[in-house]
């Protein structure tokens, strides 16, 4: 995560994560907001002033373009970031899978750590 000093008026120089996110490998947000419920996919880059509103899906190696909102439970893709199409059930039932399989996988990382008395 990068913060831009120096942006327009109106945009934040912070990153803001809402709860219940997903965010996997080698992604960079850049001064920007990101709503709950929302998957950003592996290389994914999101610029300064974007904002990902709830329950959207970026793909992977997506840019996000400075200022850009990607709109509620919707799926982008590209660079710059094209919308693809309107999420579906079984995107929900994905993100929950995966969601619980890390919570799940925090936990235990997180017993592990409690026995070795970190």
């Amino acid at each position: 995560m990068t913060t831009v000093s120096n942006l327009p008026e109106g945009i934040p120089n912070s990153t803001n994560i809402a709860d219940y996110v997903i965010i996997e490998d080698n992604v960079t947000l850049i001064s920007c907001l990101v709503d709950s419920y929302v998957r950003i996919g592996r290389g994914a880059v999101v610029q300064p002033g974007a904002k990902l509103e709830r329950g959207c899906i970026i793909l992977p190696n997506t840019v996000v373009s400075p200022g850009q909102v990607v709109p509620a439970y919707t799926v982008w893709q590209g660079n710059p970031a094209q919308f693809v199409r309107d999420t579906t059930p079984q995107d929900v039932e994905a993100f929950e899978k995966s969601f619980n399989s890390e919570v799940q996988a925090a936990r235990t990382h997180l017993d592990l750590l409690t026995h070795l008395g970190h």
